[in-house]
């Protein structure tokens, strides 16, 4: 455990104790409207290896927020805040409890084994944005090819030269021996801004030298039928993550539109939205303006970012810029450290 993070869980244990964050929830709820962001329930040794450590809570952490959760908030299905969201302030939940939604980006596999028992244990509904042209397929993101990359071991005098894109001036940063290095995470935000073309030519090079094929690898994402099981059990809805994952921000405006509209098609086709209320969130929480306005046309009926912090009811609310509290687990496996995420102490 790092200092910082030692620090923060003294001082959580101290605020709570003291009932400071009940207060500051309370407050926050009379007027806002609270969405979590969850990724993964996955155990950590399966979240360090594809460096997901910021993208995951443990079953028995999960298994404590929703038992917090449902003590002090209201958590109801995502869409029905926007009732809540288009109230005047002085017309909102006074003296109730805050509403809370709780979501999933990415539909993992270990979601559906693992979140969705504990959330019909405890009866909680929530929603999950699925990436539809991975879901029930054994594709994985590039992130997670390029840490299997790194996994693989492969010895530094295989791996040179690196791959580069002459044309765009891009070289490959060398890669660290963890997909949990900080330097994996540098390699991944520069690959970020290259186009999928020149993402799939680069992992091309790298797993071919590793003698990776990843046809052959096992499902990470949920199938159609797991889908349909937990949408029939009345506690989860599902929502569009677009079709292929890919960053909005780097695409042109036809692109982004078919984007919008085959995932649509895809989860109206499979029976798991109802047409005239799907929900959607933006991968990697990259939007624009522009963005939000095609989301909008392409008569979605909200969006959420990866912007933090509650949403305010009022004229002010956009429900396609819909702020969330990104949950993981090194900063939540308390009450009080979860109790100081979500009143946004740290």
């Amino acid at each position: 455990m790092t200092a910082a993070l030692f620090g923060k869980r003294v001082f959580s244990g101290v605020a709570h104790s003291f009932g400071f964050t009940d207060k500051k929830l309370i407050n926050a709820g009379k007027d806002a409207f609270l969405i979590l962001m969850y990724h993964r329930v996955a155990d950590h040794s399966v979240a360090r290896a594809l460096g997901h450590e910021g993208m995951y809570v443990g079953k028995e952490t999960f298994d404590r927020h929703l038992q917090f959760l449902k003590s002090r908030f209201q958590v109801i299905p995502l869409e029905d805040g926007l009732e809540f969201l288009e109230q005047k302030p002085d017309q909102s939940g006074a003296g109730k409890k805050p509403l809370c939604a709780i979501t999933f980006d990415d539909g993992w596999r270990d979601v559906y084994e693992n979140a969705y028992p504990l959330l019909t244990r405890h009866e909680v509904p929530a929603t999950v944005f699925l990436p539809t042209g991975y879901i029930g397929t054994n594709r994985r993101f590039w992130t997670d090819r390029l840490a299997s990359v790194v996994n693989k071991g492969v010895s530094a005098a295989l791996m040179e030269p690196l791959p580069s894109l002459p044309e765009t001036d891009f070289h490959m940063p060398k890669l660290p021996e963890s997909a949990s290095a900080p330097q994996f995470y540098m390699a991944v935000d520069e690959m970020k801004l290259l186009k999928e073309d020149d993402i799939e030519k680069i992992l091309g090079d790298l797993e071919g030298r590793c003698g990776i094929n990843p046809a052959l690898e096992e499902r990470v994402f949920m199938n159609w039928d797991e889908v349909r099981e937990m949408r029939a059990s009345g506690l989860v809805q599902f929502g569009s993550h677009t079709e292929t994952h890919r960053i909005l921000t780097t695409l042109s405006e036809d692109e982004i539109a078919a984007e919008l509209k085959g995932s649509k098609e895809h989860l109206v086709d499979a029976g798991v939205v109802n047409p005239d209320s799907v929900l959607f969130a933006y991968p990697n929480g990259n939007y624009s303006g522009r963005i939000a306005k095609q989301v909008r046309d392409a008569k979605y009926k909200l969006a959420v970012t990866t912007e933090k912090g509650w949403n305010r009811a009022g004229d002010d609310s956009d429900p396609f810029r819909l702020k969330r509290i990104g949950i993981h687990e090194d900063v939540t496996s308390t009450d009080a450290m979860f109790a100081c995420r979500l009143a946004e102490v740290f």
